[in-house]
């Protein structure tokens, strides 16, 4: 009667470990540096994400035109919720904090940000 309860304990087990190592696989791929370039006619926008081991960011937009250049740097801390598909940055820069639905797709970064149940930015990363 014993083996009994031990079967489900053993057949859970590995799914468990393999669903966890799943999950620490696609945190890793956020690790690294992404850039993202938009070229909206007459000014270009340029997004330079880094994400590192310590679940720390620095979000780097620079936008240019033929005639000027202006960056902003936003630093902060992540967290990445691989249930929900969402990352949250909370920026120690300007205490605010925001959210993105995150997907990777063939070494792609897509932060897609909705707001009022309606889609407003979707950015494109490629790995640096």
């Amino acid at each position: 009667m014993k083996r009994h309860r031990l079967i489900p304990i053993l057949v859970f087990l590995p799914l468990l470990v393999f669903a966890t190592i799943g999950c620490q696989k696609e945190e890793k791929q956020l690790i690294g540096t992404w850039y993202c370039t938009q070229n909206n006619g007459s000014y270009t926008i340029t997004n330079l994400l880094s994400l590192n081991n310590n679940d720390t960011f620095t979000w780097i937009t620079s936008y240019s035109t033929p005639n000027t250049s202006k960056d902003e740097t936003i630093t902060g801390t992540y967290l990445f919720d691989s249930n929900n598909s969402k990352i949250y940055f909370t920026s120690v820069t300007d205490n605010s904090t925001f959210s993105y639905i995150i997907s990777i797709i063939d070494e792609k970064l897509i932060l897609s940000e909705y707001q009022n149940e309606s889609e407003d930015s979707v950015l494109i990363f490629k790995k640096n």
